[in-house]
């Protein structure tokens, strides 16, 4: 596939006709700043209003801000030509099938990237776990290749603030980014599927399938599958322009390292542990290959990669104790990951959150195999299930606590020196925290008390 310049490309924005006179902007978060920034230079005469579900404190003078009811019930009435929703915000929503019925268009800041930049070479990347990563080491590859990359999307600044990169642009793209998308990539990546965001997608069914929607919205697009994956493999079943990695001719994970075919890729410093994050390397390669940047018989070097946070991050302690934050882990599976790289040893667990209706059940009985394990401190929300669970199972454990700070204080008061401390709930966090990055920077800063 041959590079492209993105300084080369044509822009345009349709989605918002040129007559459209009053656009919602739906949330106002990190994408919703710079959505309205966006929205002042390309469609400077279209009136914008800020529609939340709570107060706006920081809105810009001279823009109207609709709360509450009031603003859910514009949304429905037709009263904009266009509603611009933040990813946030469930496209499950009544005011979104109400807005529709009314012929309002209702579409996202992804979008209006896409259809600015129509002849940008993007590569993009979801699945329910390791898609930071993957995109990480996607965009990190590119440049190792001598391919100018940029990374945006769901990690890093917000994609409607951006221009491509000059030869490529790596798109980390959620379910929530997925489920409404107009317009394909060029080449595209799922790691897996895992039950997740029941909630916003109203199911798991659904989930499956508006994360899906990136490789089932134009079977022309080449698309790299983890062949491991049972239920990624059945939503491209017969779909033409498939590469699959994790099989024996493809890229995969062999021993401690990476191969294609029979060969073994000459990986230096990576600074990243567990089989799950080598295959997200081997599903990199497969995309960089596909994209023509892939250069057989040289020396792939990560020494000025840097590893994401709150995805297995260690921390000695002052009592020889080493706590890993692995905040990520918002399902079962990666808990279960987790404990590949850490259940060797001894090990304490703070494990729980939100309950989502995940099956908990392969995880408890994988402890139940680990003679590594001291303690679980079971965390608010799903705590008293996973306590009835663990005691079925004969695990020890204490909780569930009413509060973060006290499970983790616990957890500290009794590792031991040559243990680890694992924070990997395997659910989402709860109202204590916004997201799963506040949750482990709270535990760092808790572990980094003991120093």
């Amino acid at each position: 596939m041959d590079k492209r310049k993105a300084a080369t490309l044509s822009i345009k924005t349709s989605l918002i006709p040129a007559g459209a006179a009053n656009v919602a902007l739906w949330g106002f978060g990190r994408e919703g700043r710079a959505t309205l920034d966006f929205l002042a230079q390309r469609h400077p005469q279209a009136k914008v209003t800020l529609v939340s579900d709570g107060t706006v404190p920081d809105a810009p003078d001279g823009i109207e801000v609709l709360t509450g009811e009031a603003g859910s019930a514009e949304l429905s009435s037709g009263a904009f030509d266009v509603i611009i929703k933040s990813p946030g915000i469930s496209l499950y929503r009544p005011e979104v099938a109400g807005a529709q019925a009314s012929g309002t268009l209702v579409t996202s800041a992804t979008n209006l990237w896409f259809e600015a930049w129509p002849g940008a070479l993007t590569v993009a990347i979801t699945g329910t776990k390791g898609k930071s990563t993957t995109s990480s080491l996607v965009h990190h590859l590119f440049g190792l290749a001598g391919w100018r990359s940029k990374l945006m999307g769901n990690v890093g600044r917000a994609m409607i603030a951006e221009t491509p990169g000059d030869d490529v642009t790596v798109l980390e793209l959620s379910s929530y980014q997925i489920a409404d998308l107009a317009f394909a990539p060029s080449l595209a990546l799922v790691t897996n599927l895992h039950p997740e965001h029941g909630p916003w997608h109203h199911g798991h069914e659904n989930y499956y399938r508006d994360k899906m929607r990136l490789v089932t919205l134009d079977d022309s697009v080449p698309v790299a599958v983890n062949a491991t994956d049972g239920r990624v493999a059945a939503y491209v079943a017969g779909r033409p322009n498939v590469r699959s990695f994790e099989t024996a001719d493809g890229f995969h994970v062999k021993d401690d390292g990476v191969c294609l075919g029979e060969t073994r890729l000459d990986i230096r410093n990576l600074g990243l542990r567990g089989r799950h994050n080598l295959v997200n390397l081997a599903g990199a390669f497969t995309l960089l290959d596909m994209a023509g940047a892939f250069q057989p018989g040289r020396i792939w070097d990560f020494s000025r990669f840097t590893p994401l946070p709150h995805r297995l991050q260690e921390l000695q302690l002052a009592n020889g104790a080493l706590a890993v934050n692995d905040s990520i882990s918002t399902i079962p599976e990666t808990t279960r990951a987790a404990l590949d790289v850490h259940g060797g040893q001894p090990f304490r667990l703070l494990v729980g959150g939100v309950d989502r209706g995940q099956d908990f059940n392969a995880l408890f009985q994988h402890l139940a195999t680990l003679p590594t394990l001291k303690m679980l401190y079971l965390l608010k929300g799903n705590g008293g299930k996973l306590g009835a669970m663990a005691a079925i199972h004969g695990l020890p454990f204490k909780g569930p606590y009413a509060a973060f700070d006290q499970a983790v204080a616990d957890a500290l008061a009794d590792s031991m020196a040559g243990e680890t401390l694992v924070l990997s709930p395997g659910a989402a966090s709860q109202e204590e925290f916004a997201d799963f990055e506040k949750r482990g920077e709270r535990f760092l800063a808790l572990c980094g008390a003991c120093l």
